[in-house]
């Protein structure tokens, strides 16, 4: 299983935004926290909304992102990753206007 990792249309200077395509899972979910890792200063969206496969390691990387940095999760409706993610109790926006109103400082 494979990921591709792009920069979304959405990303400013200020605040990155990256798309996740393909699949995430115990096999890669490594390769992609690092890939995540150098990109989530000072902040990160990351747009789930076009992933095809999302394992429980995924949403441990999410889980672990969110710790450690200020990151908004985009997950469009429709997408089979909402359902997951309420009940994995992982914070997320409809829009990546959403997540980018979200981290702007108050």
């Amino acid at each position: 299983m494979t990921f591709e990792l792009r920069t979304a249309a959405t990303s400013t200077a200020s605040i990155p935004a990256v798309e996740i395509r393909g699949d995430v899972d115990a096999a890669n979910a490594a390769s992609l926290q690092a890939a995540l890792a150098d990109l989530a200063s000072p902040a990160l969206i990351i747009d789930l909304s076009s992933v095809s496969y999302f394992d429980s390691a995924g949403f441990a990387l999410i889980d672990l992102l969110l710790s450690q940095a200020p990151l908004a999760v985009v997950i469009a409706p429709g997408s089979m990753l909402r359902t997951a993610a309420q009940l994995m109790n992982i914070p997320f926006h409809d829009t990546a206007d959403d997540a980018r109103a979200a981290l702007r400082p108050a």
